[in-house]
């Protein structure tokens, strides 16, 4: 408890400090029975107490929050804290969505009147803050791209550094996806179902030869319904159209929101686009 209370003094993020209590209670062990449970209750409790959401693990997930878990008791706290991340953004994606449906009046509360209201307002093509706000968020996706594509480029031109022979197929190449050549993202295992709009980019780096692979970052929007998120993945596709894409190792996604200074998310994408970059460049190479 006094090193709980020292990492806040200190303004250790709070998912951070709810992965290391919640280990660390567990580890301690204290009951005979539900230790697990009561730690995850007391990890939610610090969670909200940060304004995060309470800690939900599926069944389904069991598996990865337990090899978490293990990893932590080697003192490697990094995929515990992911978890943590991951879970918190999963609650956004949803929580978003449902606040969006809110917005448009889809409660079943309003009066007739007020319905009315909404209706004539998507008629004349009003609703200037979301368009403000999709606006803002093309932006930054846009901004996010060239981050991407300048990313690829240097790398292409390490690859490629001293391999400037006949033989075309050796080297790599910078391409643009179009989303309908990307069907099998649907089936990723991500938290969400991806929509390709008029903000969704896919770049990739190909490898110019015979198999063919493919390092993608996919921007596209989060869930079924719009709202007002982007989402960013990296990932490796393998070189057969049948194969699953390698999505295992790193199933993780980047949220962008308009309404976040450009500067600041510039800096918190490249920082988590390098780490997952880095993922596929490691994956790749047991590949060759």
């Amino acid at each position: 408890m006094e090193l709980s209370a020292d990492y806040a003094a200190r303004r250790v993020p709070v998912e951070i400090r709810a992965a290391w209590f919640h280990h660390r209670f567990a580890e301690i062990h204290p009951y005979p029975d539900g230790n697990g449970r009561t730690a995850r209750a007391l990890a939610s409790l610090l969670l909200i107490q940060g304004g995060r959401f309470p800690l939900i693990i599926r069944a389904s997930e069991k598996a990865i929050y337990f090899d978490a878990l293990e990893k932590a008791d080697g003192r490697d706290f990094r995929p515990l804290v992911e978890r943590f991340r991951a879970l918190q953004r999963r609650q956004v994606v949803k929580m978003s969505a449902a606040a969006a449906f809110a917005h448009r009046g889809g409660n079943g509360e309003q009066s007739l009147d007020q319905v009315m209201e909404i209706i004539r307002a998507k008629l004349d093509g009003l609703y200037p803050e979301e368009s403000v706000q999709s606006e803002a968020l093309e932006t930054a996706v846009a901004a996010l791209g060239e981050i991407v594509t300048g990313r690829f480029e240097r790398l292409i031109g390490q690859l490629n550094v001293g391999r400037a022979t006949p033989n075309r197929r050796l080297n790599c190449s910078r391409i643009v996806i179009h989303p309908s050549d990307i069907a099998w993202l649907q089936t990723a295992p991500l938290d969400y179902e991806p929509r390709f709009t008029s903000t969704s980019r896919t770049f990739a780096l190909r490898q110019n030869a015979v198999p063919s692979w493919e390092i993608v970052c996919s921007f596209h929007e989060p869930g079924e319904a719009k709202n007002r998120l982007a989402a960013a993945v990296v990932f490796l596709t393998p070189p057969s159209e049948t194969a699953r894409p390698a999505f295992e190792p790193f199933a993780e996604y980047f949220l962008i929101t308009g309404a976040e200074p450009l500067s600041q998310l510039q800096s918190r994408f490249a920082n988590g686009f390098e780490g997952q970059l880095l993922r596929s460049l490691l994956l790749w190479q047991e590949q060759l």
